[in-house]
């Protein structure tokens, strides 16, 4: 039996993990076309700057010495939102995105998984891109040209590529996802070479996750 047919909740999640540049983003719109009745909700729109009950560590280098603790990454909203829909009812997504109905599958992209307390018994199961990190991080780095702002201001593109680059090694950017890997990796449901095509990736999640949801 699986993990989804002993709750009450008629939603499935799945949490898909992985470093900036991963390929959760990418994985999540394919997986949007796939599945049927699914929506997707992301950490990332939780952040402190749209939500205020939102906080983070504030030095990173520190929090990844003293044993980098999920649970001091704190999102009480999207917890509180999570609760909504698996209870059956629609939410107001922050950076005035809309309204998201409850959905048979909710895809979150959370950086780490069911690792977070709050997040243990809201989770179903847990994707985990594996995508090397050099990799990860030259994605990232040719999305900034791409984004809207930069569209408009093309200018300041190549500043914030490289303040981009200062955090990754000096303000502990890569620290934080080999930390945060790390512990995911040991709990999650599926690991998956985020390097593979991702059409292929997410044809075998969703048959993966039809079959355990069921």
């Amino acid at each position: 039996m699986s993990r989804h047919a002993v709750g009450a909740s008629s939603c499935f999640v799945i949490a898909i993990t992985g470093a900036s540049g991963a390929g959760k983003s990418t994985l999540v719109k394919a997986l949007l076309q796939i599945l049927e009745d699914s929506g997707a909700i992301s950490f990332d729109e939780y952040d402190p700057r749209y939500v205020p009950t939102t906080k983070y560590p504030v030095n990173i280098t520190q929090w990844v010495n003293e044993g980098a603790d999920p649970d001091l990454w704190e999102t009480p909203q999207l917890v509180a939102d999570l609760h909504t829909l698996r209870n059956g009812q629609s939410i107001t997504l922050p950076k005035n995105k809309g309204v998201l109905q409850p959905t048979s599958f909710i895809l979150l992209e959370e950086p780490f998984g069911r690792e977070r307390t709050p997040m243990k018994n809201l989770v179903d199961f847990v994707i985990a891109l594996d995508t090397p990190l050099e990799i990860a991080l030259a994605r990232r780095l040719l999305e900034i040209p791409d984004l809207p702002y930069f569209i408009e201001h093309p200018q300041e593109s190549y500043p914030a590529l490289l303040q981009y680059l200062r955090n990754y090694l000096f303000h502990s950017s890569r620290e934080l996802y080999l930390a945060v890997n790390a512990r995911v990796y040991k709990n999650c449901d599926l690991i998956l070479d985020g390097r593979k095509p991702i059409d292929e990736l997410a044809e075998n999640v969703a048959k993966m996750i039809r079959a355990v949801s069921m």
